[in-house]
């Protein structure tokens, strides 16, 4: 009898073991969709090898609608963005802690202390 109920417990443990692992998803390599493509290589000049894969721009955001009052997005705030002595040409002059920033080929006068825009001129 004890035999019969150990063989029983046995059994009905290895079952709860087995069910959840057939009822798990198989993975397979045959799904191209969750692999990635390999980049492919050319051999070029001396054992150098470059990179053949395609490169795609990112997609342009659309031209924002500055507006006096605003602050300047963090991404607009580097030196890349300040507008040289030559375009400042045709701009009025900055006062103290005031600086021209160009951005979208559009000319915005902020304030270097809390980067709100202070002036907008479109081009």
């Amino acid at each position: 009898m004890k035999k019969l109920i150990t063989t029983a417990i046995i059994a009905s443990l290895m079952s709860m073991v087995a069910i959840p692992a057939m009822a798990a998803p198989q993975h397979s390599q045959s799904h191209s969709s969750h692999t990635k493509p390999h980049p492919s290589y050319s051999h070029k000049n001396n054992n150098q090898y470059q990179d053949q894969q395609k490169i795609v721009p990112k997609k342009t955001q659309a031209h924002q609608t500055w507006k006096r009052g605003q602050v300047l997005n963090k991404n607009y705030r580097g030196k890349a963005y300040w507008a040289d002595s030559k375009e400042q040409r045709h701009l009025p002059k900055a006062g103290k802690n005031q600086r021209w920033v160009k951005v979208d080929q559009n000319y915005i006068l902020i304030n270097t202390l809390s980067n709100v825009i202070l002036s907008v001129f479109l081009r």
